[in-house]
């Protein structure tokens, strides 16, 4: 019995020693729980969180756009003028007559191209009047300059308008230039006179100043063939080069193709006036001076057979011819003569000048 008591009580303090053990690993099993709940989720959220490689990043708010402000439009560059010099310093008309003026600019950047605009003014309309071209018309007797100028840079240049009594003259030289050309300019610039130049193309290579000159004083260059060859006596291709290599050999000095053209001798037909491309220019007066080279001879016919639209012969390769020619100016110009170029000539007395077309006389 005694036996059984003490297993009895054996029993019951290994029950409550169990319980006792439980009731102190109990909270820590609960704590230790939560601290290992609270590390998988801080995990599991950290995991979640943290992108991968190639989860893409979050976006992130864009900057707030700003407007460009507008670009200028860019601005054309202006080649603007150095210079402007006219075709005349001096010109005289009658009322109601036309003048024409030319302006040849010179730009800082050596361009031919213009890209600067100017305008034309007269002084005094009662006087005369301009066009924006250039076209001077006279009004009544006086005197007045016409002015242009450059809108941009205000360079001017002027000419000197004289309206009275006039009577209007074109002198041509063929066969130049030569060595006595020179000394026809400087008379010419002189008088502030105006000749036409009919060139042989084999001289122009040789006399490239002259020509340049010529061009430079606003002279009238036109073409007299290559070799001065009688044009009626050739095939059409012989026609055709002797036309064009003329041209080319002026063109490559001058910048410009010559204006008219003056078959050698005067001789021409059909085939020639079908090749040229411009106005073809013959004469009304013939100073015989390449057969009578006296300069007296040559002074006396020029004076005694020019007239009113007259369009007068000579050549500037021979000596007499040029101081013939000399010594008759001043005389021209005393008699109201003014000394014009072909071209401008026939403008005055309101002719067309067409190509292919023969012209004797503006009159």
């Amino acid at each position: 019995m005694r036996s059984v008591n003490k297993l009895y009580y054996i029993s019951a303090a290994f029950i409550i020693s169990c319980g006792a053990v439980l009731l102190f690993l109990i909270p820590l099993l609960k704590v230790h729980g939560n601290t290992t709940s609270s590390s998988a989720a801080a995990a599991q959220t950290e995991t979640t969180a943290k992108p991968s490689a190639t989860t893409a990043p979050a976006a992130t708010k864009a900057p707030k756009e700003t407007t460009a402000p507008p670009k200028k439009p860019a601005m054309k560059k202006v080649n603007k003028i150095k210079s402007i010099r006219l075709s005349e310093e001096n010109i005289r008309l009658n009322p109601k007559d036309h003048r024409y003026l030319k302006a040849r600019i010179t730009y800082k950047s050596r361009k031919r191209k213009t890209n600067e605009k100017f305008v034309w003014k007269s002084q005094n309309k009662k006087i005369a009047t301009v066009s924006q071209k250039g076209v001077v018309t006279g009004r009544k007797k006086g005197s007045t300059y016409i002015v242009v100028q450059s809108k941009l840079t205000g360079v001017t240049a002027k000419c000197k308008v004289t309206v009275g009594k006039t009577k209007y003259i074109a002198i041509t030289f063929d066969d130049g230039p030569g060595i006595y050309t020179n000394k026809l300019l400087d008379a010419l610039k002189k008088y502030d006179s105006k000749a036409t130049f009919l060139l042989v193309g084999a001289n122009v290579n040789s006399y490239k100043k002259q020509v340049q000159r010529e061009y430079d004083l606003f002279m009238q260059i036109g073409n007299h063939s290559w070799s001065h060859a009688n044009l009626k006596a050739i095939s059409k291709e012989q026609v055709k080069s002797q036309i064009n290599r003329a041209k080319e050999a002026i063109q490559n000095v001058t910048g410009e193709k010559p204006s008219i053209f003056r078959p050698p001798y005067g001789n021409y037909n059909k085939t020639v006036s079908s090749i040229v491309d411009v106005p073809m220019i013959y004469w009304s007066v013939d100073t015989l001076d390449w057969k009578y080279r006296n300069t007296n001879y040559v002074s006396s016919t020029i004076l005694k057979y020019s007239g009113e639209g007259a369009v007068v012969l000579l050549h500037d390769i021979h000596k007499t011819s040029v101081d013939g020619f000399i010594k008759a100016l001043p005389k021209l110009v005393k008699k109201h003569y003014e000394l014009v170029t072909v071209s401008e000539l026939f403008k005055i007395h309101g002719t067309t000048m067409k190509k292919g077309v023969m012209y004797f006389s503006a009159k």
